[in-house]
């Protein structure tokens, strides 16, 4: 320990990345602390592992409580004056998702059907997005999901997160200030009082606590509407929270998008900000999609029961280009194979005049494999979510923008026979398909383009826009 400060300095030297740097700083600390406990100066600890030099770090699994540290060391001979170095003590790390199921809890307020502590198990690639939110690499985090799949609570688990473990400003922007309140009464404020780590920081009188404005033990988090410019100057936020960004107005007069003035409020924080976006797609060209597709562009791949093959569930069988072999490894640079999806089969439960019985629909839809063609009854999509794997779709990404699609399927509270359902009577409408294409799906809608001369004299009946490929 007598040669840290050169040895340390001289690795740091050899090194040109800021994350670099902090690992070997974090490293060197950790040494030093196992070696004062091998001396006995320090209390042996269950967590060895130093989370002091930045709190947005990549951490190994760890137990599911937080060790509790002995209030005396009764037996040991030691008094609690003695030179134990308790200053040294670090606290335990958790991954993300471990703190959230500790401690988040749905309020039973919300009008959720599963009110309670929050179990992360049941849509368990959403703990794969939270360790990607979590690493120190992702500054920018784009969520493209279907309606009711969990984009809002994931981004509020990030703000307990965020209050409970690495106090910073926050601040969250919904599409209008009228939409910020009621958010802000009937759900993020009821999912604070429930979270006992961050209601104890609340700071709650008229001064600190409002609707727009919460103060906690050194830091405070503010929401604002995207329709105000004023309300987008004058403070800093290390984390920012883009809700529904495609319900967000872009036509401020003489000044830049919404979402962009909101990440000029993370300048000061460029090692440590995290940016969260969400939405439903609408369009091709609206921002969430853009920002999907210039991001790491990750889809949930679950294997098949039958034959293991992996693949990504499309309500329509779909080919489409991916930068990785079958079994997810990366292809050389520059290379590129095709890649078939399965699709939901309901084409079997037709009446003899040809009609769909709505009803065996709704019970016997199933998906058939893309590798196998062996049918997939829901009743196996525990097994297949316990099973999952992230996978990338564009390599050239930048390193710190992770974006996800997650739709409909893949969630435990949506059936399968309910989605083809919705989509036989979505068709003949453009509303009802526009709608079933963004709410259900998660893709923006695209109506086929029939020429000019036609364009005219289309009918609320014309030909129903092609699915994009995710």
């Amino acid at each position: 320990m007598n040669n840290l400060p050169g040895r340390l300095a001289q690795k740091i030297l050899n090194v040109s990345d800021f994350h670099e740097a902090e690992e070997l700083i974090a490293q060197e600390v950790n040494v030093v602390l196992k070696t004062l406990q091998n001396a006995d100066f320090l209390e042996a600890s269950p967590a060895t592992q130093v989370n002091a030099v930045n709190p947005v770090t990549e951490t190994a699994a760890t137990p599911k409580k937080h060790a509790q540290a002995p209030a005396q060391n009764e037996g040991s001979g030691r008094q609690s004056g003695g030179p134990q170095m308790t200053a040294l003590q670090v606290r335990p790390v958790q991954r993300m998702w471990e703190w959230i199921d500790e401690h988040v809890v749905i309020p039973q307020v919300i009008g959720s059907l599963n009110p309670g502590p929050l179990d992360t198990s049941l849509m368990p690639f959403w703990r794969g997005i939270y360790d990607a939110f979590w690493s120190k690499k992702t500054h920018f985090l784009t969520l493209a999901c279907s309606a009711r799949v969990g984009k809002t609570l994931f981004c509020i688990c990030c703000v307990l997160h965020k209050k409970g473990v690495w106090p910073g400003p926050v601040l969250w922007v919904d599409p209008t200030g009228k939409t910020a309140k009621a958010f802000s009464r009937t759900e993020l404020q009821a999912h604070i009082m429930e979270c006992r780590p961050v209601a104890d920081k609340a700071i709650i009188d008229k001064t600190h606590w409002t609707t727009l404005l919460m103060h906690f033990t050194g830091s405070v988090l503010r929401l604002v509407g995207g329709g105000s410019v004023a309300d987008l100057a004058g403070y800093q936020a290390e984390m920012v929270i883009l809700n529904e960004t495609d319900k967000t107005k872009h036509n401020l007069k003489g000044e830049a998008a919404t979402q962009d003035l909101a990440l000029a409020r993370t300048k000061q924080f460029r090692f440590t900000r995290k940016i969260l976006e969400n939405s439903t797609p609408t369009t091709e060209w609206g921002r969430i999609w853009s920002r999907f597709k210039a991001g790491s562009q990750e889809h949930v791949y679950l294997p098949c029961p039958h034959c293991g093959h992996k693949q990504r569930l499309t309500f329509f069988a779909d080919e489409k280009e991916v930068p990785f072999d079958e079994e997810g490894k990366p292809l050389p640079a520059g290379t590129k194979r095709v890649e078939k999806t399965g699709r939901f089969k309901f084409d079997h439960l037709k009446r003899e005049d040809g009609s769909y019985d709505l009803e065996r629909v709704e019970r016997e839809t199933v998906y058939e494999c893309a590798c196998c063609q062996k049918t997939i009854d829901q009743s196996h999509q525990a097994w297949m979510l316990r099973r999952y794997e992230l996978r990338a779709h564009n390599p050239a990404a930048p390193v710190d923008h992770r974006s996800f699609h997650i739709w409909a399927a893949l969630s435990p509270f949506e059936g399968w026979g309910m989605i083809a359902k919705e989509f036989l009577l979505a068709r003949g409408s453009i509303s009802r398909m526009h709608n079933f294409t963004n709410s259900t799906l998660g893709l923006p809608f695209v109506r086929k383009d029939h020429g000019h001369q036609n364009r005219r004299h289309r009918r609320h009946d014309c030909p129903l826009a092609g699915v994009p490929a995710a």
